[in-house]
């Protein structure tokens, strides 16, 4: 028996090539040629009593440690969308928070609302603050129209009382234009024919209309011009070259006395607010001169207060006279002003480059407002020291010397574009008045205001209107 050791055959390397191995001991039957085929290896014998090293399965690769899952948006999220839509409902709902209650009415009730000049149809609503325009209309009536604004959560009511449009209604004809408020309403004038003085007076009670009557008994013809008190208890009539006083104080009618002032060289004339004196240009034959002279109603107490030689002076020759409201005072108008002082008898005279036309002193003698020939209105200052005060042109061009004193600082004015105008000349602010639209007036319309019942009468070739002080402004 040999007892040579047998050595183990080494195991083929994988990655060998079968040229590259040894050839094996055990043939192997024959295999067709292939560039791919790859040399069987024979397992080993069970009847072997070689022992092998098992070769150990390959290591399991260790686990990577453990993370906390991340939650990846998607490249195309629509955040665009999401945030606008976040914003939508954010303002929704401060809108809804926001939002404003309204409440517009009107007395009388209106014919349309419109906000912003679109029309309503509701008039309570809610809705966004801000600023808007609310306008309300109603045929006959004055168009409502306001600017408002509306706070956060807030509320609005808005209930005007609508103005009736004025109209003008025919209260009585056959009249000069000659015509004055009467103290206790109404309005007076002469009659066409010159024979009358007429009185269109208020109704008792709440009637409105006016009854016509006759002042003078029997007719006195050639009436031009009258003139009344503040009593209104008699009147300064001017007959041609006669001035007569017609005295009809006495609750008798029939004991109504006329008494002829004088027939003969009697000017201008003017009756002072109390009717306690006149003042007028009066010319003496036998002695060829002008004068001019303070006097009472009955005539018998003349006091020439100007010779011909200050009337030289003072540069006047027919002028147009008036009285201050407390009669202190006597106006001369004559292109320009002179202001006669009763107590001092003293003399200013007021210049102004294109002449005067009509000039009237406010209740307090601070101020004269003055027409100039133009037609531009004028105030002047008489409490400035000046020697000479300067006028200063209030702007406002008067028709036909349509001009009405209210107070110290306010007149009312007809102006040449036919507009009723309140000036306050003390503060430059002015209110216009509506005028009835079917009432055409022209060049030669004549007007007087009651501004104690609002109202304002016009004259126009023979007829008598009246119409209400209407603002055009709420």
């Amino acid at each position: 028996m040999d007892n040579t050791p047998i050595k183990p055959i080494p195991p083929a390397s994988p990655s060998s090539s079968p040229a590259q191995n040894s050839p094996s001991p055990v043939s192997s039957p024959a295999a067709p040629e292939s560039s791919s085929a790859k040399p069987s290896v024979a397992p080993p014998s069970p009847s072997s009593t070689q022992t092998t090293t098992p070769t150990p399965p390959p290591a399991t690769p260790a686990a990577p440690p453990a993370t906390k899952p991340r939650f990846r948006v998607p490249a195309n999220f629509p955040w665009l969308k999401i945030a606008g839509g976040v914003v939508l409902v954010t303002l929704a709902l401060l809108a809804w928070i926001s939002l404003a209650n309204v409440s517009i009415t009107s007395e009388p009730r209106a014919d349309e609302i419109l906000i912003n000049d679109k029309s309503v149809k509701k008039t309570s609503f809610v809705r966004m603050p801000g600023s808007f325009t609310v306008t309300i209309k109603k045929e006959g009536y004055l168009t409502y129209k306001k600017p408002f604004h509306l706070g956060f959560n807030g509320k609005l009511t808005i209930n005007p009382t609508l103005k009736p449009l004025p109209v003008a209604e025919p209260v009585f004809e056959g009249v000069t234009e000659n015509i004055t408020i009467g103290a206790n309403g109404g309005i007076k004038s002469i009659s066409t024919d010159g024979q009358y003085l007429i009185w269109a007076r208020p109704k008792s009670g709440n009637d409105k209309s006016l009854d016509r009557v006759n002042m003078n008994l029997v007719p006195l013809p050639g009436i031009s011009e009258v003139q009344y008190p503040d009593t209104q208890n008699f009147a300064l009539i001017v007959r041609g070259k006669e001035v007569g006083v017609l005295d009809f104080s006495t609750p008798d009618a029939s004991s109504q006395d006329y008494a002829v002032f004088s027939s003969e060289h009697i000017g201008p004339i003017a009756l002072s607010p109390s009717g306690k004196e006149v003042f007028y240009w009066q010319y003496i034959p036998e002695l060829d001169k002008n004068f001019l002279v303070r006097n009472n109603p009955a005539g018998t107490k003349p006091d020439r207060y100007f010779d011909q030689a200050l009337i030289d002076q003072l540069d006047i020759k027919e002028p147009e006279i008036s009285w201050s409201p407390d009669s202190t005072n006597v106006l001369m108008v004559d292109r320009h002003i002179v202001l006669l002082g009763m107590v001092e008898r003293a003399a200013k005279i007021i210049s102004y480059e294109e002449g005067i036309s009509k000039a009237f002193v406010t209740p307090n003698n601070n101020n004269i407002v003055a027409i100039a020939t133009g037609g531009d209105l004028l105030t002047i200052g008489l409490t400035n020291g000046e020697e000479k005060p300067t006028p200063q042109n209030t702007k406002l061009n008067v028709l036909n010397n349509n001009l009405f004193i209210k107070d110290n600082e306010t007149v009312i004015v007809l102006d040449k574009d036919k507009q009723l105008i309140e000036y306050n000349f003390a503060q430059n602010n002015k209110i216009v008045y509506l005028i009835d639209e079917k009432l055409s007036l022209d060049e030669n319309v004549t007007m007087a205001v009651d501004v104690t019942a609002e109202q304002v009468y016009f004259w126009k070739e023979g007829q008598v209107y009246r119409q209400p002080l209407v603002s055009d402004q709420y």
